[in-house]
């Protein structure tokens, strides 16, 4: 192999895989390089939920463009992205009083729900619900199907290929060093997430860039789909739109 782009992204999870939609609608040659046969990191580890609402100051501006960008890119590729929403659920008066503030203050965003529509939405849910809300702007995707298709989609373009099983060796300042041969190309992006340090561990090292020790954990079929996303107390701490209302505090 022996070809040229303007751009190559190193990584094919989901973060790449923008970059190089973002440079096809510039109307930009790019090639996308992933060392394994598919995405096997964050993008396809993670559950899917696009948590635009629990967002605040600047991630909050972040987290809208990034739901248009993933409604827009729905609209091309048939992504199977859910305008679904999220629903945080209250099982206690100190997560009810987070859920309360955060209405008040963001009314076009959350909107309050009594403990009977709570349960209705979450076939089998606890009786001790007390309430809820619903987080008007989140979106759901499938990670075990959306990235491969997008990768799929961006593949098809004209002026863009991705390739899969080729390992990234470095960049000499004119090509693209790659396992199966070089790119000619002026710039490099590497989207490789916490793998930055088998690249560039003096960078992952000055930056303190660490491997996260999240696991997800797979439930017993309810019996009934799910249709929004769903937080608990814990999420309303993790979220700063939550976790920065005075009455986080004393659920803290």
């Amino acid at each position: 192999m022996d070809s040229a782009a303007d751009i190559v992204i190193v990584g094919a999870g989901v973060v790449g895989l923008a970059h190089a939609a973002e440079a096809l609608a510039r109307g930009l040659r790019v090639t996308v390089l992933e060392r394994d046969a598919r995405a096997v990191g964050a993008s396809v580890r993670n559950f899917g939920h696009a948590c635009v609402t629990g967002q605040s100051g600047d991630l909050a501006e972040l987290a809208h463009l990034a739901r248009e960008r993933w409604l827009d890119l729905d609209d091309r590729a048939r992504l199977g992205v859910r305008a679904t929403g999220g629903l945080a659920v209250a099982r206690h008066a100190t997560e009810l009083a987070v859920l309360e503030e955060l209405a008040a203050a963001r009314p076009g965003d959350v909107e309050l729900r009594t403990a009977a529509s709570t349960r209705f939405e979450l076939p089998g849910g606890a009786d001790d619900i007390v309430g809820g809300a619903a987080l008007l702007a989140d979106l759901r995707v499938d990670p075990r199907t959306t990235v491969g298709r997008l990768a799929a989609w961006i593949d098809a373009q004209d002026r863009a290929a991705v390739l899969f099983r080729t390992a990234y060796l470095g960049f000499d300042g004119t090509h693209a060093v790659t396992s199966r041969g070089r790119i000619s190309t002026d710039r490099v992006i590497v989207c490789v997430g916490h793998d930055l340090d088998h690249l560039y561990p003096e960078t992952a090292e000055e930056h303190r860039i660490d491997r996260c020790a999240l696991q997800m954990a797979r439930a017993a079929d309810p019996g009934a789909p799910i249709t929004p996303a769903v937080l608990t107390a814990t999420s309303l701490l993790r979220y700063p739109a939550f976790a920065g209302t005075a009455a986080a505090g004393a659920l803290r």
